[in-house]
């Protein structure tokens, strides 16, 4: 049985995912990812500028932005910090 509501206020503020190369977060906007290879290497993507993730935005996002993002990680994989 699929939930129906006609309320579309979302119920969390991110989503966490783990893969065999990494963690994300994935916020209403953005996708903040950090790759379990080498030096953890991370990347930004908004998802609204950009909905296919072609270009890797973290070194243009705004450090109040970016800096969210990087605390709800460390919420989401304490294990990673």
């Amino acid at each position: 049985m699929i939930l129906q509501s006609d309320n579309v206020e979302s119920w969390r503020e991110y989503l966490p995912v783990e893969s065999e190369i990494g963690h994300m977060i994935v916020t209403k906007k953005y996708k903040y990812i950090v790759y379990d290879m080498g030096s953890k290497q991370e990347q930004m993507f908004d998802l609204e500028a950009d909905p296919h993730e072609t270009r890797n935005a973290l070194t243009e996002m705004d450090q109040k932005i970016l800096d969210e993002h990087r605390a709800i990680f460390k919420k989401a994989f304490p294990e990673w910090v």
